[in-house]
């Protein structure tokens, strides 16, 4: 695992991000402030669209497009409601 994080630092930062949100968020809702987040994945949806659209800003600014489309069908899978992605991946 940790041979992975070293070759991966996408994935070292993602789970440091996911870590840092959760800590924040058990800390803002023990105030009573908003409902917990009680699943990591509900923690990594919230960074799901940052890290699409990332990965779709790189892919379009390099011209590899068939990438970016892949990015952006995956995108609507993942955040079926979103109209953005839509247009992205029409």
């Amino acid at each position: 695992m940790r041979k992975a994080l070293r070759e991966c630092p996408m994935k070292r930062a993602l789970i440091c991000c996911t870590a840092t949100v959760a800590c924040l968020m058990s800390f803002v809702c023990s105030s009573g402030a908003a409902e917990p987040i009680t699943t990591i994945r509900e923690v990594r949806a919230l960074f799901e669209d940052e890290l699409f659209d990332m990965a779709y800003t790189v892919h379009t600014d390099k011209g590899r497009y068939a990438e970016a489309l892949k990015v952006a069908e995956q995108a609507v899978k993942a955040l079926p409601v979103d109209r953005e992605w839509r247009r992205k991946a029409a």
